[in-house]
């Protein structure tokens, strides 16, 4: 419960541009001493996501160095601050530095949720933890679609600050991963932890599993000089082998297709794409409609891959996001040349895009299962 807060504030980070952006381009609403273009409201949707590339990478290796804990709360006062500096800001540079801290923080904290769950739980709900992780950051987003439009720029940011602070100061209730103490050689410590986790039981086993797992994870025999040594795995034993290079080719494809899909463009601007299309339901209203199919889509999406099969649902839900996105597309180009047809289709922006949602959210599911395989 003191994590899964932190992907509440992950989505609403996410999707903060959302109902902020057409505040900050009025001027009557805007609280900067002016009001932003749209390029640089572009670059504050967009600075974000390489804010969570970065928070990500670091927090996975600080993780490993100073535990499981401290790294969590770091990265929970970077997102806390962020949301501070947002609030005070009078100007877009300002405003672009609490972007950016905000993205560090999203990437840390959504990085070390999925490591840290998937340590403590036990593998009878392991799965169904991390996919509540989901359910909440799709909340988080429907939070923001429903709150941002109808108050202040101001309200939007205490209302993020107020979840940051719950969630900043609950992580210090968390004890560290057992994982962690395996890794740093302190079996006592993670002995001491499972028996606090209530898996008394079967600690023995446990512990026995996750020593293996860390050998196995980071560590790697390879002889040098007709003697064996004992080396840490690096990013060249990825290329070194056949295998991971058939791997990586793989998912890096898959990966590629899903994130280049348009979903961040989507997510990011559907208010304004909603205004720009014209479309017949007020874009308030269709961006929070957004909001409750992406959790009812990543509610549904593990039935379809249970019953369809990984492949097959992959292939299709893939086609079926090119052929919205397509409608949506075209949609765009009949309001650009203004044609007769358009006042008849007014609700092809809403329909396109919550039909896209559906079967990205099946893409994205079956990208998961098909990438844990690989």
């Amino acid at each position: 419960m003191c994590l899964c807060l932190g992907n509440v504030i992950i989505g609403y980070s996410l999707c903060w541009s959302v109902p902020v952006i057409p505040k900050l381009i009025d001027p009557a609403q805007t609280p900067l001493d002016e009001a932003l273009t749209v390029d640089q409201c572009s670059w504050l949707a967009a600075i974000f996501h390489l804010g969570v590339i970065t928070g990500s990478q670091t927090g996975a290796f600080l993780s490993n160095i100073v535990g499981r804990k401290p790294t969590l709360i770091l990265f929970g006062a970077l997102c806390l601050s962020s949301h501070i500096i947002r609030v005070s800001a009078r100007n877009f540079t300002t405003l672009f530095v609490g972007r950016i801290i905000n993205g560090l923080g999203a990437g840390g904290i959504s990085s070390g949720n999925l490591v840290y769950i998937g340590e403590i739980a036990s593998s009878d709900l392991r799965g169904i933890i991390l996919t509540a992780t989901g359910v909440l950051h799709t909340l988080g987003s429907l939070l923001v679609f429903s709150v941002g439009p109808y108050v202040s720029y101001a309200v939007v940011e205490y209302t993020v600050i107020a979840l940051g602070t719950v969630h900043a100061a609950a992580l210090f209730f968390i004890v560290e991963s057992p994982v962690y103490h395996v890794i740093r050689g302190n079996e006592d410590a993670a002995r001491n932890t499972l028996h606090f986790l209530g898996r008394s039981k079967d600690v023995d086993k446990e512990l026995k599993t996750m020593i293996e797992n860390v050998k196995q994870r980071n560590i790697q025999y390879t002889q040098l000089n007709s003697k064996h040594r004992l080396l840490k795995c690096t990013w060249f034993d990825i290329f070194r082998r056949r295998r991971n290079r058939r791997a990586l080719m793989i998912t890096a494809t898959l990966l590629t297709i899903q994130e280049g899909s348009g979903i961040i463009c989507i997510m990011s601007f559907a208010t304004t794409i909603f205004r720009k299309a014209a479309s017949s339901v007020n874009a308030n209203v269709a961006t929070i409609a957004l909001g409750v199919t992406q959790v009812f889509g990543i509610l549904l999406a593990p039935l379809l891959v249970e019953r369809y099969g990984r492949k097959s649902l992959l292939i299709f839900s893939t086609a079926a996001c090119a052929f919205w996105a397509a409608l949506l597309g075209a949609d765009f180009y009949l309001e650009l040349i203004n044609h007769p047809l358009l006042s008849s289709i007014r609700w092809i922006p809403l329909a396109t895009l919550i039909s896209f949602l559906i079967c990205y959210n099946a893409v994205k599911y079956s990208f998961k299962f098909l990438i844990n395989i690989y």
